[in-house]
């Protein structure tokens, strides 16, 4: 027994020794390397933990960088890391960089590129920007750095843009590829996606450089793309990690292959302030509690969307409640107060809104200072100019930022204490961490503080509380035992701090329950059905029609856009939604839209002398056929719903196909149909200064139809007269041409009492680029949608 316990021992102690070993050998290469790279390069450049990561990235080939934004300069990792390998193994590195818009004329500019060479007492570089499809011709052998946004990979193999990218990357014969905001390459299916595991696929055995301050994706199953292009050998299958193992991010951690470095670990290491985060309350007047508390009602009544409260919290003027409210709301009024305490103290101070329309105006006047203004209207020449302005000018102490402001840019100021004024709560870790990036980091000597404004009310919590009350006395409802009455501001910052305690979380190697994963999960459909369904569900009204409540819950899907209709499709409430839906839909506005598009469809027919091949983009469960009684080919991405459809028809012998697809991506060849219907669907596709679903969907619908085929689409009264002239006459540009129009007093009838605008086309030329034109059914991302 002595002799075994003894063996233990020494093997054990061995082990120790191997590791030890190990461990000196590793840390003795990385001193080694920063030994060598620092003899030439500028005072302090690169840091201890920069040089750490070039040197992994030369030995294990494949890396992701998640420190946080602006605290390691990760741009200067990736361009030192090209250059240290041109220095040391005396062969060029061509680089190929994709990165967010905003990086294109700021981090990845050759002006900064350059800066950087120079630190490293290297030549200049030459770096390709590639900012339309055709600058891909700028990109020769020579060619040190070609710089693209993430946009570019949103094509599919058999499009001919994805000939011109592939073709370019040929010639550019990348030795590094790095992916700045590795997390925008989204999800599996995504169009993205797939680009990227095309890539991934090409290049694999080159070195590949991953980097975001916020690399787990807005999905946790997604974290599997991430895995997969760290390694495509080990990891070849990214659907693999729908749940993802705790043990798989612990290996790449323990083998260098994914570094993370908080602020509070660079602390000391590059001089960094001391950072303050503050949660400001805020007293809502009792006239703004109550309009808050209609929108709320509204909101747990009728399933509608969330955005009513925050445009309230806003101001309360832009309330459907808040007509007759005058002057400024309590948060404008405490954010002004604190921003003139702040100035007044010698910081400089910035000001985020995620709302722009009907809210910049107010802002600017309330807090005065004569502020600066950077939101996505402002010219991208001017966005540097102003942001120097506001770097180095102290006769201008005050910046606003629309969500532009968040990323790519450094906002420092130096030995002027500087404080971040986000308008409403932050409601997930990347927001945060992003605008706190801008002005905590690298050259910030002076205090940062992070400051939340958040609304209260005790007597909005006593109209909530007394409300649900009656709810349950005349209806049995029955009230959650964990409610606590809230404005929409504590929900958000509260699920900010969950999702941060969840990322710690997963990097600490704990597997996360399902509870958890759903709630990181969470997003803005997501956000709202949570919201909604903890407090009553839509069965509770029993008095209301099925499809006149399913047509309210769905009012606040408008302008939604693909991404977030996917993660809406397979929540619970969808599933709800979709069969109060079918419930009704005999005898609804949807069945008589159809019924009128199915005979504008025979008049075509007629004129054909031939059965026309007709597709239905967004047709749910076989809606245009069922409807018209004409066989189709059905689009949606609900492939359940689908199905059913083709149930349906079956027994009502219609012919009926379908595909399991989008609209701006219908895996239909072209020169396909002679129909193409669209009844409201393409109203909910995301069009805005950051989205162009409409028009890659008009695209696609031209791509898809033969030469003098139809488009008809149907869009709800309620759009204004103007923006369907606007819209109309825009379309005209995608090689279409009017060929009838119905307004809603024209299409009134006992199926829909307020009628439908009704838009023919006709295919009269091929179109097959983007061409840029207004085709929203608002102005932009940062108009409210109710």
């Amino acid at each position: 027994m002595i002799a075994k316990s003894k063996s233990k021992k020494e093997d054990s102690n061995g082990m120790k020794d191997r590791l030890l070993g190990k461990v000196a050998q590793t840390l003795e290469g990385y001193l080694d390397f920063y030994d060598k790279i620092t003899q030439d390069t500028e005072p302090g450049w690169p840091t201890w933990s920069q040089s750490m990561r070039m040197k992994a990235l030369m030995d294990n080939r494949r890396l992701l960088v998640a420190d946080d934004t602006g605290v390691n300069g990760k741009t200067f990792t990736a361009v030192g890391s090209k250059l240290a390998l041109d220095k040391y193994e005396g062969v060029r590195h061509p680089t190929l960089v994709i990165s967010p818009n905003s990086g294109l004329l700021n981090a990845w500019s050759p002006n900064e590129i350059n800066r950087y060479a120079s630190i490293m007492n290297m030549p200049d570089q030459k770096t390709a920007t590639i900012e339309q499809y055709r600058d891909l011709s700028k990109i020769t052998p020579e060619t040190d750095f070609a710089v693209l946004n993430w946009e570019k990979l949103s094509v599919r193999e058999d499009d001919a843009r994805w000939g011109k990218l592939e073709n370019a990357i040929d010639t550019l014969n990348p030795a590094i590829t790095v992916l700045d905001e590795c997390h925008s390459a989204k999800g599996v299916n995504s169009l993205r996606g797939k680009t990227m595991q095309r890539i991934t696929q090409r290049i694999n055995g080159d070195r590949l450089l991953l980097l975001s301050a916020t690399p787990i994706p807005n999905k946790y199953r997604d974290l599997g793309m991430i895995f997969h292009m760290l390694d495509p050998v080990k990891y070849p299958n990214p659907t693999m990690f729908t749940h993802t193992p705790p043990e798989v991010m612990k290996e790449l951690l323990d083998r260098q292959s994914w570094f993370r470095l908080t602020r509070h670990d660079l602390k000391e290491e590059i001089g960094l302030p001391d950072f303050y985060e503050k949660e400001i309350p805020v007293n809502l007047s009792d006239e703004e509690a109550e309009i808050y508390f209609k929108g709320w009602a509204d909101c747990v009544t009728l399933g509608q969307g969330l955005t009513e409260l925050r445009k309230t919290l806003y101001n309360p003027a832009l309330s459907k409640y808040g007509a007759r409210f005058k002057g400024r709301s309590s948060k404008l009024e405490a954010i002004a107060e604190y921003v003139d305490q702040q100035v007044a103290a010698g910081e400089k101070v910035i000001i985020k809104t995620n709302y722009v329309t009907n809210v910049l105006d107010d802002i600017v006047e309330a807090v005065g200072h004569d502020p600066l203004v950077v939101v996505g209207d402002t010219a991208r020449e001017d966005r540097n100019s102003l942001y120097w302005q506001f770097k180095n000018n102290p006769k201008k102490p005050v910046l606003i930022v629309s969500s532009v402001g968040e990323e790519s840019v450094d906002l420092t100021t130096g030995d002027t204490p500087l404080t971040l004024v986000p308008y409403e709560p932050e409601i997930n870790p990347r927001e945060f961490n992003q605008f706190s990036g801008r002005g905590y980091r690298r050259h910030q000597r002076a205090p940062v503080t992070h400051a939340t404004f958040v609304t209260q009310s005790e007597t909005l919590n006593q109209m909530m509380i007394g409300y649900l009350q009656n709810l349950a006395e005349e209806h049995g409802i029955k009230v959650p035992k964990k409610f606590k009455p809230r404005t929409i501001d504590v929900d958000m910052l509260g699920m900010r701090r969950a999702k941060d305690s969840i990322v710690n979380k997963i990097y600490g190697g704990d597997k996360i329950t399902k509870k958890e994963e759903s709630v990181y999960d969470v997003g803005e459909v997501d956000r709202a059905v949570t919201h909604l369904e903890g407090l009553v569900k839509p069965s509770t009204f029993k008095n209301m029609q099925p499809f006149e409540l399913s047509s309210l819950i769905q009012t606040r899907w408008r302008n939604l856009g693909e991404e977030q209709f996917e993660s809406l499709v397979s929540s619970k409430g969808w599933k709800k939604w979709r069969n109060l839906y079918e419930d009704g839909w005999n005898g609804s506005a949807s069945q008589a839209t159809n019924v009128l598009l199915g005979s504008l469809v025979d008049k075509v027919a007629d004129s054909l002398e031939y059965e026309p091949v007709i597709v239905s983009v967004g047709d749910g469960r076989a809606y245009f056929s069922r409807a018209s009684g004409r066989g189709s080919v059905g689009i949606d991405i609900d492939k359940k719903w689908l199905e059913q459809g083709k149930r349906d028809c079956e027994k009502k012998k219609i012919p009926y196909e379908f595909i399991h697809a989008s609209a701006t991506d219908t895996t239909l060849p072209e020169n396909f149909a002679d129909v193409l219907v669209n009844a409201y669907s393409i109203f909910y596709l995301g069009q805005d200064e950051e989205r162009n679903e409409v028009e890659s969907a008009v695209v696609e619908s031209n791509r898809i139809l033969k030469d003098g085929g139809r488009l008809m689409l149907a869009l709800p009264c309620s759009l204004d007269d103007k923006i369907i002239g606007r819209f109309g006459s825009n379309l005209e540009e995608y090689g279409f041409k009017e060929a009838t129009y119905l307004s809603p007093k024209q299409t009134k009838n006992n199926g829909m009492k307020n009628g439908v605008h009704i838009l023919s086309y006709q295919k009269v030329d091929d179109v097959s680029e983007p061409l840029g034109h207004d085709l929203s059914f608002y102005l932009n991302r940062e108009v409210f949608v109710g």
